[in-house]
């Protein structure tokens, strides 16, 4: 299954597309801070793919080179 992946600009993420049937359970979430650019993209490109192999809808806050840097890797697999 080949994953819908659309990278969004800063001014297209202030009018987001309306996506249902998405839960935070718990309502927590996770915070990491890394020193190496190189570990960053890998460490989000292999979240990103857990939710693609189940289908589930993804959104990324990111630089335009951090969002490079993740289709790259993500591409690569």
């Amino acid at each position: 299954m080949q994953p819908n992946i659309r990278l969004m600009t800063a001014e297209e993420s202030l009018n987001p597309p309306q996506i249902s049937g998405i839960e935070a359970p718990g309502g927590t979430h996770t915070v990491q801070f890394y020193e190496n650019e190189h570990f960053l993209a890998a460490a989000v490109a292999d979240f990103l793919a857990d939710g693609i192999s189940v289908g589930q809808p993804l959104v990324v806050i990111a630089t335009q080179p951090h969002r490079e840097a993740f289709m790259l890797r993500l591409k690569s697999r």
